[in-house]
């Protein structure tokens, strides 16, 4: 069921690239180059929030309620926090993100776009936290069945608010934000009675600060992970706007469907958090190996699948892609960004299953390191090697990044050996 949950995530990210590619290749660079600023900012939220998840299984473990009411006030200060942080860097990303080379022309097709997505981090931070218990307490189908119904909602409102309806011509991709913005608000108040349906509800009369530390404690070092290994792929989409607007598009085309095939490494690795700290607080040790013996074998046989699956998609893609509204050379680009894509499974699966085993031991600040050292230490050098002084663009951008995520992921899996 997480797994699920992030698939369709995924597929609301997908929804909103395709509906956008129908209003030229321009748009769509616009509706990526600000989707992903946004969620570069976002996981830095859903990282800190992250870090009540062992501390908030393991006392559901232990069935003791007045913990798990200290735990969710410390949640919320912690999601508001860092949500009211971030908001003004994603609000005034169109006024400053030119600095850096991103074309104008695209930051002022995506403006607003991107202040829409800002005024969506209020919503999500909800949602975010709300996931974050339910997953805890081992009700993730609860997550699904609300996430889910927020498919065909989003798809509607997009319709609706980007073309328009009785005579109105709509808000363009602005309306993309706009519709996210009113999914995400359909999302937190679906999952606040879901959790208050699993009697998952209710405050303390006072605030704990030393778990409010403990939680940034554990929460930071995963939102560098998360931004290591996400922002170092969102973080290029800024980059490849560099190379144009036919590069731009295939990259956020192949980041979308790499959500996507994320996914299934993200269920894994929050369903192995939440097993080893439920397993270490009922003092399980067998509990514990045969958890590490099934999350691993779970991402091997996945990451096949997956590795298959996206050889076939790379394959097909100039013949499809255009089809779609992509360019030719859009299309060519996007074939080869596939191919590498299908290259990361054979290792991309077995470390996020081993940072998950990681984060329920409470162990975060080395997978971090790690995370660091590979993504951006090896990948992001190799990369402006690849696509700057050989010449390959957006190819080359991703050859590095293959080098760095491989990297970090071996790092990880030998950490989980050290325990």
């Amino acid at each position: 069921p997480i797994a699920g949950v992030a698939l369709t995530n995924m597929a609301m990210s997908v929804t909103d690239t395709l509906m956008s590619a129908a209003f030229g290749t321009e748009a769509l660079a616009a509706v990526a180059v600000g989707s992903d600023y946004y969620s570069i900012l976002f996981y830095l939220v859903f990282g800190l929030v992250a870090g009540i998840s062992p501390a908030y299984a393991a006392a559901s473990a232990r069935d003791d309620g007045a913990e798990l009411a200290v735990l969710r006030t410390v949640g919320w200060i912690v999601a508001l926090g860092a949500t009211f942080l971030v908001f003004p860097v994603v609000w005034f990303a169109p006024g400053y993100l030119s600095l850096i080379g991103i074309d104008a022309a695209i930051l002022d097709a995506g403006a607003g776009y991107t202040r829409a997505m800002a005024l969506t981090l209020l919503p999500m931070c909800a949602v975010c936290f709300l996931r974050n218990r339910l997953t805890a307490i081992e009700k993730p189908g609860a997550i699904l069945r609300v996430t889910m119904s927020a498919i065909p909602l989003n798809a509607l409102l997009n319709y609706l608010l980007m073309f328009g309806v009785m005579g109105w011509d709509g808000m363009g991709v602005t309306g993309a934000g706009a519709a996210s913005f009113l999914t995400a608000a359909y999302m937190a108040a679906a999952l606040a009675r879901m959790a208050r349906a699993q009697r998952d509800h209710g405050l303390s009369r006072w605030i704990d600060w030393a778990q409010v530390r403990e939680t940034l404690r554990i929460g930071l070092p995963i939102s560098v992970t998360i931004l290591a290994e996400f922002g170092v792929y969102l973080g290029a989409t800024l980059f490849v706007a560099g190379f144009g607007a036919d590069a731009t598009a295939a990259h956020a085309l192949t980041l979308r469907i790499a959500g996507v095939v994320y996914a299934v490494s993200a269920g894994l690795s929050q369903a192995s958090t939440v097993r080893m700290a439920r397993g270490l607080a009922e003092g399980g040790r067998d509990l514990s190996h045969s958890t590490i013996r099934a999350a691993f074998g779970l991402a091997l046989g996945a990451g096949s699948i997956l590795l298959v699956a996206l050889a076939l998609a790379a394959a097909a893609a100039p013949v499809v892609l255009p089809g779609l509204g992509l360019s030719t050379d859009a299309a060519m680009i996007a074939a080869w960004l596939l191919f590498i894509l299908a290259l990361t499974e054979f290792v991309e699966p077995v470390g996020c299953a081993a940072s998950g085993l990681l984060r329920g031991k409470k162990d975060t600040r080395v997978p971090m390191y790690f995370a660091v050292f590979g993504n951006w230490g090896v990948g992001v050098p190799a990369g402006l090697v690849f696509s700057l002084f050989l010449g390959l663009g957006a190819i080359g951008v991703w050859a590095g990044l293959l080098l760095g995520l491989t990297t970090a992921a071996v790092l990880t899996v030998l950490r989980v050996r050290r325990h």
